[in-house]
């Protein structure tokens, strides 16, 4: 039996749905003695075809709006992640 190796090139395939970047998380978080639940956003800092090289528009944004990460608080980042707080996913949407 003869195997090949088929790859597929841009010039093959046309894409005919993007698959949705951000992902809702559900999150028990302790808030002084009580634990709530928040809602975060996950959104991946890379585009479908390249990695951004340094700081993001969103995590500019961020920073200048929220200042430093910090994890479990508005806005934080997590391995070519940055998940925002739904409150401060709003404020992003509304702002664009």
């Amino acid at each position: 039996m003869v195997q090949t190796k088929m790859v597929l090139r841009p010039i093959d395939y046309n894409i005919v749905e993007m698959v949705p970047v951000t992902q809702k998380i559900k999150k028990k978080i302790q808030v002084g003695n009580e634990w709530e639940d928040r809602m975060f956003i996950r959104i991946p800092v890379y585009g479908a075809d390249r990695l951004v090289r340094g700081e993001s528009e969103l995590e500019k944004w961020c920073r200048e709006h929220y200042g430093e990460p910090k994890y479990l608080s508005n806005w934080f980042k997590v391995s070519g992640y940055i998940i925002l707080d739904e409150k401060t996913y709003v404020h992003w949407k509304l702002c664009e």
